[in-house]
């Protein structure tokens, strides 16, 4: 596993970089529009979350997709890292090294297609 680069572009999450616990990935508005829209954030929980945030008031709103990584009763059974490999593989390590796969097998396309 490669060990991955910190994450210095804000609105893509490309091959060899992770995203980290605080760590926010945003979605352009639009092509045009960099304003900020949809939030990817691997939160202090653990939770990877998908939401909007309004521009206006820094408001969360109710999640698209949490991850459910999150394991207060044992940490070390909680994500603490986003890693998206060369190979397109996204998922979230979990301390004590397994994987939350976040792209299923059948979805992948080989870079050489």
């Amino acid at each position: 596993m490669p060990s991955g680069r910190a994450l210095a572009i804000p609105d893509t999450l490309l091959p060899t970089q992770t995203l980290e616990v605080g760590g926010v990935v945003y979605s352009r508005l639009s092509d045009s529009n960099f304003a900020k829209g949809i939030q990817l954030r691997l939160l202090q929980d653990r939770n990877l979350v998908l939401n909007k945030k309004d521009l206006a008031t820094g408001f969360a709103y109710v999640a698209y997709y949490v991850s459910g990584t999150n394991n207060a009763a044992n940490s070390t059974n909680a994500g603490f890292r986003v890693m998206h490999e060369e190979s397109g593989y996204v998922y979230i390590l979990i301390k004590n090294g397994l994987r939350f796969d976040l792209t299923p097998a059948d979805k992948l396309v080989s870079a050489k297609e």
